[in-house]
């Protein structure tokens, strides 16, 4: 496995892991849905999992047959953290 995939699963298994730490927090939907904070958290972390996977070098048998730039995943920013403010 390449370095780019394992980021992409470390990534996906940070993300689960933040979710899980947000939502103990919150005692019921209508509590999560007031928490602004802690909703844009998981909301974003959401969005990390949902990230297509970074693209297979041309000598895979699963590459696209597009010729063109290979995409580059960016890093990610860190999830927001419930207990302070955004900048």
């Amino acid at each position: 496995m390449d370095n780019e995939v394992k980021t992409w699963l470390k990534d996906i298994e940070q993300a689960i892991g933040e979710i899980n730490s947000f939502i103990p927090e919150v005692k019921n939907f209508k509590d999560f849905q007031k928490d602004l904070k802690t909703k844009r958290a998981v909301e974003r972390n959401i969005e990390i999992i949902g990230e297509p996977p970074p693209r297979r070098a041309s000598g895979s048998s699963r590459t696209s047959t597009t010729s063109g730039p290979s995409s580059t995943r960016p890093a990610r920013s860190p999830a927001p953290s419930p207990k302070r403010p955004p900048p």
